[in-house]
């Protein structure tokens, strides 16, 4: 059994770790903290972690 640990984002730390990994993975286009939590109130956002670590972040759009 893995240690993987996905959870939203909504909180302190979440915003910050989803922040990192997508400023990260798009340097092209950094965003601030208050862009993170513009789209967090639009989308469903997620961080996740294996073990202590920092994997990778997601974001799903809803259907309009």
């Amino acid at each position: 059994m893995t240690d993987l640990r996905i959870q939203p984002v909504n909180d302190d730390a979440s915003i910050g770790d989803w922040q990192y990994v997508h400023n990260l993975i798009i340097p092209a286009d950094p965003l601030s903290r208050d862009d993170v939590l513009d789209r967090a109130g639009r989308n469903r956002m997620e961080v996740a972690h294996l073990g202590d670590v920092l994997i990778g972040c997601t974001t799903v759009r809803p259907l309009t």
